[in-house]
């Protein structure tokens, strides 16, 4: 096991909380064994009777929880109806030790009926927890009705419309077709893909190039919407596709703005949908 790390700072165990704890559910079990004792079965009615007191007490006396010395302490369902009452129970209440010593005091007599044995046993281990936090120097602190809360930072999601990478097991290779040796010009459509691991080639598809602004036609030349034909504009109103370019090959490719699908290859009616828009499509990704 690896030993903690000096830069991690933990805090301390809160023994008192783990008391509490053990004293509520130990409260709920003694209850439940004082009302089974009051069955003909058991001869020893009184010590059930007295494990129902106790068991009431115990419950009200251990509903408030205290206040944490660091971060935020959740209140118990009316809690704060209940904590006024303990508060000026004093010393009882707010010293450890003296937990301690009325936990166990409480609790002996429940060892002598079986229903209650279990009930007993939970608050002897609650004294004991109580013992140590006392020792540890802990003490019960009210908890105010209202507690400012200190909000968490947010955080931001990752992308959700990352490219798809192509797979690099093979080195890539970029040849002329056609002839001309190395001294040819290796343009863009006529490239082809030969990997380092087979002989295979691969005729590397067309990347349509952005017109530059000189080429652009005019806004004038363009025909307006309103001249288009209504069912190629009611086709290409909602086109889900756009175009992006990859930072780290240069390519291009394409993203589906409602599903977040991502592909190298144009999808349907995508030529028909860049003539729509005179060779320059709309894209949030420029």
């Amino acid at each position: 096991m690896a030993p903690p790390s000096p830069n991690i700072k933990y805090n301390p165990i809160a023994w008192s909380m783990w008391a509490n704890v053990l004293g509520v559910y130990g409260g709920f079990l003694l209850l439940l064994g004082g009302i089974l004792s009051q069955f003909d079965d058991f001869k020893v009615k009184g010590i059930g009777t007295f494990a129902i007191v106790a068991s009431i007490f115990i419950i009200l006396f251990e509903w408030p929880r205290s206040k944490r010395k660091k971060g935020y302490t959740m209140p118990r369902e009316y809690q704060h109806l209940i904590t006024p009452i303990v508060a000026k129970l004093g010393f009882l209440a707010s010293n450890y030790f003296a937990r301690f010593v009325l936990h166990l005091m409480l609790c002996i007599p429940t060892y002598f009926s079986l229903p209650t044995i279990v009930g007993g046993v939970t608050i002897s281990i609650a004294a004991i927890v109580y013992l140590v936090a006392a020792i540890k120097g802990e003490s019960w602190v009210p908890l105010a009705k209202e507690q400012p809360r200190t909000r968490r930072p947010k955080i931001t999601a990752a992308p959700t419309k990352a490219p798809p990478r192509r797979p690099q097991h093979a080195e890539r290779k970029y040849t002329a077709v056609g002839g001309g040796g190395d001294e040819a010009p290796l343009q863009a459509s006529k490239l082809v893909h030969a990997t380092a691991t087979g002989g295979t080639t691969v005729q590397r598809p067309h990347v349509a190039t952005r017109p530059t602004v000189a080429t652009r036609p005019t806004v004038a030349a363009r025909p307006s919407v309103a001249a288009r034909p209504a069912q190629q504009r009611s086709k290409f109103e909602d086109y889900p596709w756009e175009h992006a370019v990859d930072d780290v090959s240069g390519e291009t490719y394409y993203i589906n703005t409602q599903t977040s699908e991502t592909s190298w290859e144009p999808p349907e009616d995508w030529e028909e949908f860049v003539a729509f828009h005179n060779g320059n499509p709309p894209t949030s990704f420029a």
